[in-house]
């Protein structure tokens, strides 16, 4: 498989890079594609520009990113594929590789979250992989991530969440320590989904959930701690309605 790093293609064999991560820390952002387009493209780059801002990493330039991209997903098609930016100091590398479509409902368990959210897309993300990991050794798909200083729900592992509570759709919100998600926003702003506070104590009263992300984008939960979530429907079709707000476009 070919990478671009820099500005150039390359073969993923290079040094530098394990399993299509470069090693270092730095940003990263990782979008849907679609046959050659991508999914909310100038979102993932406002998000990867206000971080670079606040982290004091510097981007190359715009055109040069779009182009880069452009290239890579010409050399490395998809019918459904996993675009990954990374961006450090001086640095900026991508991959596009396949991406399956996950078509079960999902299990979620809860886990006390003490430390800082990941409020910036970054690398390694070895920790939050190992939660996800941690999810399934104990036979789920994803872990709710709760702060039991303050009792508020956070996010999962890897997605922001979506909660049905007394027949509204809700997401906590980003001043609890969770990830501006992409998905997330496309949910609040073209799907009517409010933002507000859940503590953990809610979730007895949850009625349907979702985990949102750029690759899944919706993917409705079947349980939570066991309980079993009744009349799924209602997530599969919120999950539909999301789908079809998450716009595709050329890099340009």
């Amino acid at each position: 498989m070919k990478i671009w790093r820099n500005s150039e293609l390359i073969e993923e064999s290079v040094s530098g890079f394990e399993n299509l991560w470069p090693t270092g820390t730095g940003l990263f952002e990782t979008l849907r594609t679609s046959s050659g387009k991508v999914f909310e493209f100038n979102r993932h780059m406002r998000r990867a520009l206000n971080s670079s801002i606040v982290l004091g990493i510097k981007l190359p330039a715009e055109n040069l990113i779009r182009n880069a991209v452009a290239q890579l997903l010409e050399s490395q098609p998809q019918t459904t594929g996993r675009l990954r930016m990374h961006f450090a100091q001086d640095f900026f590398a991508a991959s596009h590789a396949p991406y399956e479509e996950l078509l079960e409902e999902a299990d979620l368990i809860s886990c006390e979250f003490s430390e800082k959210g990941m409020q910036h897309k970054m690398y390694p993300y070895t920790q939050r992989l190992q939660l996800l990991e941690s999810a399934q050794e104990q036979g789920a798909d994803d872990l709710i991530l709760w702060d039991p200083r303050t009792e508020m729900i956070l996010e999962s592992s890897v997605s922001n969440i979506l909660f049905q509570i007394d027949d509204v759709w809700v997401t906590p919100p980003i001043g609890v320590g969770i990830l501006p998600g992409v998905v997330r926003a496309v949910s609040i702003e073209r799907c009517g989904v409010a933002v507000r506070a859940i503590t953990y104590s809610q979730l007895k009263d949850v009625q349907q959930a979702i985990l949102v992300s750029s690759l899944k984008v919706a993917q409705p939960v079947r349980s939570i701690n066991g309980r079993v979530l009744v009349n799924t429907q209602i997530a599969h079709a919120m999950s539909a309605q999301i789908r079809a707000n998450y716009e595709l476009s050329s890099v340009g």
